[in-house]
């Protein structure tokens, strides 16, 4: 038992170092057990009760998790544990106790049980801002920061939920499209926390209005301001009663009116019902009073003041009954279909056992809040309720807590608005203006004098209905009135009934003549007195013919007849045009046929081509198109036989002047020239349609003078010849007696003399021979006595002093052989060696440039 007043009566730890060994950053809880062991402690004696304070050294936050700062009431309540969270700046963490009331008597208490031990994590609970309400079909967004801007457990995550036990995801939490409660929940570790958020989204209204009938071009209407369901606003654009227009109506856009009286209290205890007592001072459980304080209607009380400052708030101390409303609405006239907001702020206004407000509306749950344990905290709590069908809402605030201690609270500014009223939708209307129409109606044939004539008809061809003035004549032609029935947007109409006198002759202009075939128009169906009929037989282009009138009947006329001459077109005639040859002048055609028939021709005239005019007469000759063809010829190019090459200096050949194909003429230069080369012209005497011709004398030129032959390297294994002539030409070479070729360059020639010739193929050069050796040894040979590759030796080299000596492969001397030898026969000192490689040397004079040079190899001797 502790009775101290305003003094520590406890710390942690030992001496001044508190609490140790703790870990920087981590979290802990300080719990310990309390009762008061006083029963001079009564109800009305609350400021009596202790008071415990706590004072932290070492961390760097705390805060009150459960229980309370004040003791129980008596000695008979039980123990309540009351716990703080901390997290450690320090490894050493001191813990003060201290009893802050200072009263005496009843300020006595028992504490137990104090401990301080670690928390995995510190689960900070998510601080939800609902957010703002949206007209649909617009969605809303749940995972902005805005929503979620409390704090979140470090390191953790965000998910969102469709219930409260986090069971169901939300697939759509940034884009949700229906009203109701969803759930936000923040994980970190095994530490979590779950709040909901309320999505309201308000379903838009569209005015209504009765649909303005059609008006006549200049007619009036007016469009109303006010909508069928009680929607104001203003139509655009201006009235216009000429044309069809649609006109927009746009919603006013002022803020839903209030519909609570008093909300705030600020007029004090009027405009709501209550089942609680209305006191001036609190003394009783279910009652209450409107104040500025808390503290100002009970003494016991925090000193709560009202939402926003010092205006009037509803104080009330808990009733024991858990349907007692502690606040009811006066009823409420509402509009079926709409949504609307109801919402109340809250405070607990002492630290214990806080109300658990209940809405109804209607007599229907909205839902219960829970008031925090700390108190002058002004909490709002608001829901979105669906009128439906209802025109009245009666709302009640009830407080389903029945606690005895604790359980007093307060209430401020009550609103309940529609939401629709920022959800209105534009809508249009279109008021159609019917142009004024003119009735029409089909003409009445005339008639003759006295012939039975019909009743008019009363509805137009466009269904306008009426009646016609004066009375019907049938005697005299008359124009009648057809006036319309009032309200049809239409005007009066005329029409003319003709009567005839009878027997009239009808005439009409005379057909002029036609040329057989010209198109004969139509012939007019009505007569110059305006009578109507049909002609007989049909009309005919071919030839003449007699054509009779017959009057449609009742137009009191006789039958007509006309003559229409069809004449027979003359063909006209022209003299002949000669050929020409291609190019020549061609002179105009004429325009006046042989019979006097003028006209035109076409194409225009063309002196390249042989081609066919035609000639069109002028109109109203009747005459026929006429066709001439003008033939041009293509001139002859003149044959010759070609010029055949000849050497400079030879006979030259003799120029003819008359073509192979009969064209004569003459040459320039008229001799042909046996010293140079060049062309011969033949231009064909006149009249003969020719072209001018050509030919070329080729005199070639004595060329090959001189040739030189190039070898490859001897024992090179380039065994080509290449000859060079003396000067460009045309020439053939050939090797021994082998094929003369173009190509100057001789491949694989086999070893030994050769004799190579140069041919000038112009035949202008006598041909040069040139002898060509080539030095090369045989790769192997064959001494078995068959006459054939027996001997091996050096070919093509007539060099007596060279040295040949022949080796076996151990390197021991076999043979010294001369080239004016047969050579080796392939036996050492009489006997025959064997199949294998033997090796040689050389030595001998380069005849290209008289170097004394070796050469080494080896060849195979095959048995």
């Amino acid at each position: 038992m502790v009775e101290m007043h305003n003094k520590t009566f406890w710390s942690a730890g030992t001496g001044s170092s508190g609490v140790c060994g703790l870990t920087i950053g981590n979290t802990y809880s300080f719990s310990y057990w309390i009762r008061t062991v006083s029963n001079n402690i009564s109800n009305t004696q609350l400021n009596l009760r202790p008071q415990i304070g706590v004072t932290f050294g070492g961390v760097s936050n705390f805060t009150l998790v459960s229980g309370s700062e004040y003791a129980t009431v008596s000695s008979t309540s039980t123990w309540q544990q009351v716990t703080y969270a901390f997290i450690a700046s320090s490894n050493c963490v001191t813990i003060d106790l201290r009893d802050i009331n200072t009263n005496g008597g009843g300020n006595d208490f028992a504490i137990d049980d104090l401990e301080v031990f670690l928390i995995p994590c510190f689960p900070q609970t998510l601080a939800i801002t609902n957010p703002q309400i949206v007209c649909s079909p617009n969605t809303v967004n749940i995972t902005v920061p805005a929503i979620t801007n409390g704090s979140i457990i470090p390191g953790g995550i965000i998910s969102y939920w469709q219930d409260a036990l986090a069971t169901i995801p939300l697939t759509n939490a940034n884009a949700i499209s229906i009203s109701g409660t969803y759930y936000i929940k923040s994980t970190a570790g095994t530490c979590q926390d779950i709040k909901p958020v309320v999505v309201t989204i308000v379903n838009s209204i569209t005015p209504t209005f009765i649909q303005v009938p059609a008006i006549c071009t200049g007619g009036n209407f007016t469009l109303p301001t006010t909508s069928t369901n009680g929607i104001t606003g203003v139509w655009s654009p201006a009235i216009s009663n000429t044309t069809t227009t649609t006109y927009t109506f746009t919603p006013n856009t002022s803020v839903a009116p209030e519909l609570i009286n008093n909300g705030n209290f600020s007029s004090g205890n009027t405009g709501f019902t209550s089942d609680y007592t209305f006191q001036y001072y609190n003394s009783n459980a279910k009652e209450y009073g409107i104040r500025t304080t808390a503290q100002s209607w009970y003494f016991a009380f925090d000193a709560c003041t009202g939402n926003g400052g010092t205006n009037n708030f509803l104080i009330a101390n808990g009733s024991g009954i858990n349907t007692d409303a502690v606040w009811r609405s006066q009823t409420i006239n509402v509009i079926p279909g709409q949504q609307y907001e109801f919402s109340y702020f809250a405070q607990s206004v002492v630290p214990s056992s806080p109300a658990r407000l209940e809405v109804l509306i209607n007599g229907v749950s909205m839902g219960i809040n829970t008031l925090p344990l700390t108190t002058c905290n002004w909490i709002k709590n608001s829901f979105v309720w669906n009128s439906q069908t209802n025109t009245t809402a009666t709302i009640s605030i009830i407080n389903r807590n029945v606690d005895a201690l604790g359980n007093d609270f307060g209430i401020d500014d009550i609103s309940f608005k529609s939401l629709s009223a920022g959800c209105v939708l534009p809508t249009t209307m279109t008021i159609t203006v019917n142009p004024v129409v003119i009735p029409t109606f089909n003409t009445v044939a005339p008639i003759c004098s006295g012939a039975t004539l019909a009743a008019l008809p009363t509805t137009s061809l466009n269904t306008i209905t009426g009646s016609w003035s004066p009375a019907l004549n049938n005697t005299a032609t008359t124009t009648y009135t057809f006036t319309p029935t009032a309200g049809q947007c239409a005007n009066t109409a005329t029409l003319t009934i003709t009567v005839n006198p009878s027997n009239i002759s009808p005439t009409f202009n005379q057909v002029p003549s036609i040329c057989l075939g010209e198109v004969l128009v139509p012939l007019l169906t009505t007569s110059l007195e305006g009578i109507t009929g049909t002609w007989s037989p049909a009309l005919d282009n071919m030839e003449t013919k007699i054509y009779t009138f017959t009057p449609d009947i009742g137009q009191c006329a006789l039958n007509q007849t006309m003559t229409i001459t069809v004449n027979t077109p003359i063909t006209p005639t022209f003299n002949a045009i000669n050929p020409i040859c291609e190019g020549d002048f061609l002179a105009p055609l004429p325009n006046v046929s042989l019979e006097g028939i003028t006209g035109t021709w076409s194409p225009a005239l063309d002196n390249t081509t042989t081609t066919l005019y035609t000639f069109e007469p002028d109109a109203g000759q009747c005459a026929s198109n006429q066709r001439l063809e003008i033939v041009v010829n293509i001139p002859i190019y003149p044959d010759f036989e070609e010029l055949i090459p000849i050497c400079e200096g030879e006979i030259a050949p003799v120029l003819q002047n008359t073509s192979l194909n009969g064209i004569t003429g003459t040459w320039n230069p008229s001799i042909v020239d046996n010293i140079t080369s060049g062309f011969y012209i033949f231009t064909p005497d006149s009249g003969q349609c020719a072209s001018i011709g050509e030919l070329y004398m080729q005199v070639n030129q004595p060329t090959l003078t001189n040739v030189t032959c190039e070898v490859g390297e001897p024992f090179s294994g380039n065994r080509t010849i290449t000859v060079y002539a003396s000067l460009d030409g045309f020439y053939e070479y050939q090797l021994d007696n082998g094929i003369p070729q173009y190509e100057n360059v001789f491949q694989n020639v086999e070893p030994g003399a050769h004799i190579v010739t140069v041919s000038d193929v112009n035949g202008c050069s006598a041909s040069i021979t040139k002898e060509v050796i080539i030095i090369d040894y045989p790769k192997f040979f064959t001494p078995n006595g068959d006459g054939y590759n027996d001997y091996w030796n050096i070919i093509g080299l007539n060099q007596p002093d060279a040295k040949i000596y022949i080796f076996d492969r151990y390197g021991k001397l076999l043979k010294q052989i001369s080239t004016e030898t047969q050579g080796w026969d392939g036996t050492f000192n009489g006997a025959q060696l064997p199949s294998t490689d033997y090796w040689f040397t050389i030595d001998y004079v380069n005849v290209e440039n008289n170097n004394k040079n070796q050469f080494k190899a080896h060849f195979t001797l095959k048995r």
